[in-house]
């Protein structure tokens, strides 16, 4: 549950900044993605994909040793 915990984390902060971005009045949203000036979107999408796939491999851990003790 931690890695879900981070990638809410993420995904706030994420849509924070873009929305800061937005409200700066700073141009398009994919210009900026693309400028080095908001680098950290690009790391903020890292953290967030890492974290999903982290969560995913834990919860289809979980999900196999479940069904191995049920059909023990």
């Amino acid at each position: 549950m931690e890695y879900l915990a981070r990638v809410v984390v993420g995904l706030v902060s994420l849509f924070k900044e873009l929305i800061g971005i937005w409200m700066n009045g700073q141009g398009g949203i994919t210009a900026n993605v693309t400028g080095a000036a908001h680098a950290n979107i690009g790391d903020s999408l890292s953290y967030i994909f890492a974290n999903g796939v982290n969560f995913i491999a834990q919860l289809a851990a979980q999900i196999l040793h479940q069904m191995g003790n049920t059909t023990s």
